[in-house]
């Protein structure tokens, strides 16, 4: 970054821990006003919600196991590993068209006229996890698939 001639500009949301009292010669920090970041930031325009979505399936999917097959005796809990494993295989599952057309929804790069408005394709498996729920295994019925993962929906 100290290459001469060089300037970057961080946006940042509006955090009291980003106001820093130093002077930074080729870093200048943009903050934005509040309640902005949703509209601005790449991960809240749909990355988040593409890993999630893909992260879903995977984490209620032995759950149905569990309630289809009881005699498998499947676990019911999960370790450490499993959701690592479970995290790496829905982060490559998230496209580089939907990484790149959200930084694009987010002004980062120019828009192209052939950028298509949205690829992200993860959508929320509630079947699964409404199987889980109505089986006799599973008793909390004030917990749903939307608290259980959370997605934020882009505005």
């Amino acid at each position: 970054m100290r290459r001469p001639g060089r300037r970057v500009l961080r946006r940042m949301n509006n955090c009291s821990l980003h106001h820093l009292q130093t002077s930074l010669m080729t870093l200048a920090l943009l903050l934005l006003q509040p309640n902005t970041t949703l509209k601005v930031q790449a991960l809240d325009l749909g990355i988040i919600r593409a890993f999630k979505a893909s992260c879903r399936p995977r984490v209620v999917e032995p759950l149905v196991i569990a309630v289809d097959r009881p005699a498998a005796n499947f676990p019911l809990r999960g370790s450490m590993y499993s959701a690592v494993r479970i995290m790496k295989a829905a982060w490559s599952e998230v496209t580089a068209t939907c990484v790149r057309n959200c930084f694009r929804k987010a002004a980062f790069v120019d828009t192209q006229p052939e950028a298509k408005p949205d690829a992200c394709d993860g959508q929320p498996r509630g079947d699964l996890w409404q199987r889980v729920m109505d089986s006799y295994m599973v008793t909390m019925t004030s917990v749903g698939a939307i608290s259980f993962v959370p997605v934020r929906m882009p505005l």
